[in-house]
């Protein structure tokens, strides 16, 4: 666990699994080995992988994402309303 970087998904887990723990004495001996974990390994592979993930997001039509977006809305909408008025009608 000492290598951070190599391990990184496997603290991310233990972190996990903290947040889950009632506030026991578990608890609290999984807080103190966590914080035994030294942070500054774990902040230049998140840093890589962000800069990595926003090339990607560069590569993402938005205006079309949204217009699909909306046109799924309406859809549901006029589906929704629709089943209204044949509960009503029968």
């Amino acid at each position: 666990m000492l290598e951070a970087e190599n391990n990184q998904y496997l603290v991310k887990s233990l972190y996990g699994i903290l947040m889950l723990l009632p506030q026991s004495e578990a608890f609290r001996i999984l807080q103190a080995r966590l914080q035994c974990i030294p942070n500054f390994h774990l902040t230049p592979v998140n840093r890589r992988k962000l800069k990595e993930e926003r090339q990607l997001v560069n590569q993402i039509d938005f205006k079309e994402l949204l217009n699909h977006f909306l046109a799924v809305q309406k859809k549901h909408r006029e589906t929704r309303i629709n089943h209204r008025y044949v509960n009503i009608v029968l």
